[in-house]
C-alpha cells in the first residue's frame, strides 16, 4: 500500500465532534450496527456527526438507496448523519481532514484499503474484529477492536476517542507509523515474492513425485 503524500501530511489534532465511516453503504459492512450505537454516542456527544462517505447500495425495501433507508429505519439519529457520496482518492485527504476518528464496523471484512487510508491520514480508528483489521490495528495497540454486533461497546469506543484527544492523537500517530513500517511496497514485496517461490517449488515437486 502505498499512501498519498496528502494523507501523511494530515495532522491528527483534530477537534471537529465528526466521525467517519469510510465504505459501501450496505450491510456487510455494518452500518446497521453502527446506526444502533449512534444514540448512546450522542448521549455523551449530542452534537456529533457521522459521515458516510461511499455509495449507498439499494435500499433493502426497494425505496431508494441505502441513505434513504437509514434516515428512515433510524429517524432519531437522522439530523446527526451526513451522506457525503463516494469521494475520489485525490479528494479523500480533505474528508477525513474533517474528522476526529474513523469507524469501521463490518459484520464481514478482509484486510480493507479503507483503514490504511485511515492510518496514513494518523487518525484514529475504531474497528471491528471481524476480518483483517484487528491484524491491522496490531491488535489494538494502534487503535480499538470491538464486535460491532455490541452497540454499547462500540459506542463505548467511539466515546472514549471523541473525549480524549491526546489519546487520538497518540493511535494516529502509531497507526501512521505501522502503516510505513508494515506495508510498505518494499517490506511487503520480498514476502510475496518468497510465498509465490515457496509455492512454485512445491507444486515442482510434488509433480516430480507424482512421476
Amino acid at each position: 500500500f502505498e499512501p498519498s503524500q496528502g494523507l501523511l501530511n494530515l495532522s491528527g489534532d483534530k477537534s471537529t465532534g465528526n466521525v467517519t465511516f469510510v465504505g459501501r453503504l450496505e450491510p456487510r459492512k455494518g452500518i446497521f450496527e453502527l446506526c444502533e450505537a449512534i444514540p448512546l454516542v450522542l448521549q455523551s456527544f449530542p452534537d456529533a456527526r457521522f459521515r458516510m462517505i461511499g455509495k449507498p447500495h439499494p435500499s433493502p425495501d426497494g425505496r431508494g438507496d441505502m441513505a434513504d433507508h437509514l434516515k428512515r429505519r433510524y429517524p432519531r439519529i437522522a439530523s446527526a448523519l451526513d451522506f457525503v457520496g463516494p469521494v475520489a482518492w485525490e479528494e479523500l485527504p480533505t474528508e477525513l481532514a474533517k474528522s476526529d476518528l474513523c469507524v469501521f464496523p463490518s459484520r464481514w471484512e478482509n484486510f480493507p484499503n479503507v483503514v490504511l487510508e485511515a492510518m496514513s491520514a494518523g487518525r484514529a480508528i475504531v474497528g471491528s474484529r471481524f476480518g483483517g483489521m484487528s491484524e491491522q490495528l496490531d491488535n489494538g495497540r494502534c487503535g480499538r477492536i470491538v464486535d460491532p454486533q455490541k452497540p454499547t461497546e462500540l459506542a463505548d469506543a467511539i466515546v472514549e476517542l471523541l473525549e480524549n484527544p491526546n489519546l487520538r492523537r497518540e493511535l494516529g500517530e502509531a497507526a501512521r507509523a505501522r502503516l510505513l513500517s508494515e506495508y510498505s511496497p518494499e517490506r511487503l514485496a520480498p514476502i510475496y515474492e518468497a510465498a509465490y517461490e515457496r509455492a512454485i517449488c512445491n507444486h515442482a515437486n510434488k509433480k516430480e513425485a507424482a512421476r
